[in-house]
């Protein structure tokens, strides 16, 4: 229980020391290590809450400035501080780090795999469970669990330029599985040519060696096959060997193959197979996809339908299914169909039940039946949309449409609602303000989180990583969310279950994806430039989910993702702008004023429409202004469907969507 979690002791405003750290964190910011020093040796003596801290800040900078003994003394009286707590495990990590670098691989890893064990991956760990791989790589006995790791990655990574990474690795094992990750990985980030290769000389080597494992020889009867039989040899190949990615990889080879070759009719039996074997995993949707637009290509739209409700009928939660079955819907409405167009955009909202377009679906059904005269059948489809409210940009629209009122005009395209909050779910969260004034934990939490340090990370794993399933912890959970911790916050309740009921998620749960993060500072900000708090946080949502350290591959950083010349600009534009704000964007606070400052322009710009403001803020004011021209007579709904970026496109509907579910879970802001 909660009580077990915390210690509460005397009442505190401020952690004494917090001036003294945050002065010794930006010098070591400025890359002044030995300057760093005194005001960290200040910090831990103000505060014995922040001592560890402080100490492990002193040998970082004695590392960085050459004394080596001296870190390594300071690491070894953090790892023997007592009480243990999330400073004994960064220290353990930055000695990992030093053993690295001296090449003591195994003492390395022993280190790691006593630092941490979670049921969930935090997004801050990844390149140290990264360097953990590699190390294992080189340990004879732990080769198999770095490969391991990174076979998991190539299939479940995100990110492209990771998984391609990961199946690179891979390639260092001659264990057929461990190569079928690889093609896998490889197909998985658009490079058919690369897993192909991979394929190909695994096969050679096995016909060469007469057989062996996975049976190569065989497999490589499928890109021969002619087809003919009642019999699919693909599936049949694969439920016989349901846990053998390298049968997997090559039946998703075969599919691309046969496709290639317009085989269509082999190409579809290898594309079914993957579909009934492995329903659940990308390459099934990818596959089919890419064999539905290829047909399509080839033989017209209607040879090419069967393979679309394939699709979205075997894997409903790819994030090509909701996309096919518009695709189908359009296409059937712009020929007349409006029985089978109807049919699609229903199949989005009633079996693809978390598709991103789920409220798109209905919307577009509702506007069909408008368009034909059935005002009754549009009430009934707009319902429907309306009913997935809060946080489906549709589904607000639909509401608007209804003339449902959310209690507040948003005035979002610069005078009128256009999109309705639901106020069903509309509440205040509960307050931690007890325990939060007098628990150093969330005090240092508070703290690390405003500035945007990483030590608050390690605080706030801590405390999760205790909480159980549990109603009580709904507090908890908000707590260490608004304090800038959401995305791990949410990772462990959906790791524990927490905030479901029969199926549905609670508004706890809402409220805990949608927290009012940093919510001290958006308010003060919000009255600065006037931007309504709820879209600085539906933004910051987008951009970053909160994450204050965050760096995106472009090298936008911070809470409101801004790239460094933007942050300048915007400084050098407005002298009330305090002066260093810019130079760090990993500070909350400097993110949410610089990034607020910037949509508060887009507004202006925009004759208030918070719509092409947002795109702006996605796509930049000058390619909306381009737009504006290019379709100047349309209304809002083909606007945002005209945009030319699809992720400008995606990103208006998630911004505004979550704009609405703030305004629905929420009090409307003082």
């Amino acid at each position: 229980m909660l009580t077990s979690v915390l210690v509460v002791l005397a009442a505190l405003t401020q952690l004494p020391g917090e001036s003294e750290f945050l002065a010794g964190a930006n010098a070591q910011r400025t890359g002044q290590w030995a300057a760093a020093i005194p005001s960290f040796e200040s910090a831990g003596q103000a505060d014995p809450a922040l001592r560890p801290y402080s100490q492990l800040r002193i040998a970082q900078s004695l590392a960085r400035t050459g004394d080596t003994a001296g870190a390594n003394a300071r690491y070894k009286a953090v790892m023997d501080f007592k009480p243990v707590g999330p400073w004994t495990a960064i220290a353990q990590l930055r000695v990992a780090e030093s053993l690295l670098a001296q090449q003591q691989y195994a003492a390395a890893v022993s280190l790691h795999d006593n630092f941490i064990k979670l049921p969930v991956e935090p997004w801050w760990l990844d390149d140290i469970a990264q360097s953990n791989a590699d190390a294992m790589l080189r340990v004879p006995e732990r080769r198999n669990d770095g490969l391991a790791y990174y076979r998991n990655v190539a299939l479940n990574s995100i990110y492209p330029k990771t998984r391609t990474e990961a199946a690179q690795k891979l390639l260092s094992s001659t264990n057929p599985q461990d190569l079928g990750g690889a093609a896998l990985g490889f197909f998985r980030s658009a490079s058919p040519k690369e897993a192909a290769n991979v394929l190909n000389v695994i096969a050679a080597a096995q016909r060469a060696g007469g057989g062996g494992a996975g049976a190569a020889h065989s497999y490589s009867e499928f890109l021969t096959y002619s087809g003919g039989g009642e019999e699919n040899p693909f599936e049949k190949a694969a439920r016989a060997n349901p846990d053998d990615l390298w049968l997997w990889a090559w039946i998703v080879h075969a599919a691309r193959t046969h496709g290639e070759a317009k085989r269509f009719g082999v190409a579809k039996q290898a594309a079914y197979a993957i579909a009934n074997v492995w329903p659940k995993e990308r390459d099934t949707g990818d596959t089919l996809n890419w064999l539905a637009k290829k047909v399509e290509d080839s033989e017209g739209f209607e040879a090419a339908v069967p393979l679309f409700y394939k699709l979205a009928e075997s894997a409903p939660d790819h994030h090509h299914s909701d996309d096919a079955m518009i695709h189908v819907g359009d296409t059937y409405a712009a020929k007349g169909n409006k029985a089978e167009a109807l049919k699609a955009y229903n199949f989005i909202g009633d079996h693809l039940k978390e598709a991103k377009l789920q409220d798109l679906g209905y919307y577009k059904a509702a506007l069909l039946e408008s368009s034909t005269g059935n005002a009754a059948g549009a009430a009934a489809q707009f319902a429907k949309a309306a009913s997935l409210a809060p946080g489906k940009f549709y589904a607000h629209r639909a509401l608007d449409r209804l003339g449902k009122d959310g209690g507040v005009n948003l005035k979002v395209d610069g005078t009128n609602a256009y999109l309705q909050a639901s106020t069903g779910m509309r509440g205040t969260p509960p307050t931690l303000s007890p325990l939060v004034n007098n628990a150093p934990q969330f005090q240092r939490l508070r703290f690390f989180g405003k500035h945007g340090l990483e030590e608050g990370e390690w605080e706030a794993l801590d405390l999760l990583e205790k909480l159980e399933k549990d109603p009580a912890h709904e507090a908890i959970y908000q707590a260490v969310a608004e304090m800038g911790f959401a995305h791990t916050a949410l990772q462990f309740a959906l790791a524990h279950g927490w905030g479901m009921e029969n199926g549905v998620k609670t508004p706890a749960l809402r409220r805990l994806e949608l927290p009012r993060a940093y919510w001290p500072e958006v308010t003060l900000l919000s009255k600065e430039t006037g931007v309504d708090p709820y879209l600085i946080l539906a933004i910051a949502k987008q951009e970053s989910t909160f994450r204050a350290t965050v760096e995106s591959h472009a090298g936008a950083s911070g809470v409101m993702q801004l790239m460094p010349k933007t942050a300048a600009w915007l400084q050098s534009k407005d002298p009330d702008i305090p002066a260093g704000t810019a130079s760090n964007l990993k500070s909350p606070i400097n993110s949410i004023r610089l990034g607020a400052n910037y949509l508060q322009q887009m507004i202006e710009r925009s004759g208030g429409n918070l719509i092409y403001a947002v795109a702006s803020y996605n796509g930049g004011p000058g390619n909306v202004d381009k737009w504006r021209k290019q379709f100047p007579t349309q209304d809002l709904d083909s606007w945002i469907a005209s945009i030319p970026f699809s992720e400008t496109q995606d990103y208006v509907r998630k911004v505004l969507g979550y704009y609405l579910a703030y305004h629905s879970l929420y009090p409307v802001p003082g």
